[in-house]
């Protein structure tokens, strides 16, 4: 089922991008790519304080060690 789903969009966008003009396909494709930076760049704001705590924790343990 999956895959009719699949082949389906794909046909659809091969259709879409025969018809439409360079522009309106770059500009659709720049959306694209901002629409995945979006779920990125919030997972990284909502990771950042953990993130912190281990290199911190990691810098640490690093720091003693050397010493």
């Amino acid at each position: 089922m999956p895959d009719v789903f699949h082949h389906g969009i794909y046909t659809a966008f091969i259709l879409i991008g025969a018809t439409l003009t360079l522009t309106v396909i770059i500009i659709l494709i720049d959306g694209a790519f901002a629409m995945m930076a979006i779920p990125t760049m919030v997972s990284a704001i909502l990771l950042s304080p953990k993130v912190v705590k281990v290199a911190k924790s990691y810098f640490a343990r690093l720091k003693e060690e050397r010493a």
